[in-house]
C-alpha cells in the first residue's frame, strides 16, 4: 500500500525574466517568497515512517534550497541560461530531488511551487 507525506518549505529569491514585450513587469528585477510543497511516497514503512520529516528537510535544504534561498535565481549555477519562471524552476528542482531521494528508497510524487499566494506550478509523477 502506497503512503505519501508532504512537507512545506519557504525560501526567498529574486529574479528577472526576459524582454518586457513578453514578460511585462517581470522583466525587471523583483523577488518572491516561494512556498515549495514536496510529496514523497513509499510502499514500505521503516520505524513507522516513509522517511523522517527531519531527514526530508535536510535533503531538500541540502540539495536545492541552499542554492536558492536569498539568491538571485538568474545567477544560480543550475539556472543560468534558463528562464527563471516558476515552471522551469520547479522542473529543475524535481530533477535534483528525484535523484537524491532514490538513495532513501522513497519516490518523489509531486512538487508544488507557489510564486505568489495565488499562483503556483505543479509537477507530478
Amino acid at each position: 500500500m502506497k503512503t505519501t507525506i508532504t512537507k512545506e518549505f519557504k525560501f526567498h529569491a529574486a529574479h528577472k525574466l526576459g524582454e518586457e514585450e513578453i514578460f511585462g513587469n517581470c522583466s525587471r528585477l523583483h523577488g518572491h517568497t516561494y512556498k515549495l510543497y514536496v510529496t514523497v511516497s513509499s510502499d514500505k514503512l521503516r520505524n513507522g515512517m516513509i522517511i523522517n520529516f527531519r531527514d526530508l528537510k535536510g535533503i531538500v535544504e541540502g540539495t536545492v534550497l541552499k542554492d536558492l534561498d536569498h539568491y538571485f535565481l538568474n545567477e544560480v549555477e543550475w539556472m543560468k541560461a534558463k528562464y527563471t519562471t516558476c515552471e522551469v524552476l520547479i522542473r529543475e528542482i524535481w530533477y535534483r530531488l528525484e535523484k537524491e531521494l532514490e538513495q532513501y528508497d522513497v519516490r518523489l510524487e509531486r512538487l508544488r511551487l507557489y510564486e505568489t499566494d495565488s499562483s503556483y506550478a505543479e509537477v507530478e509523477r
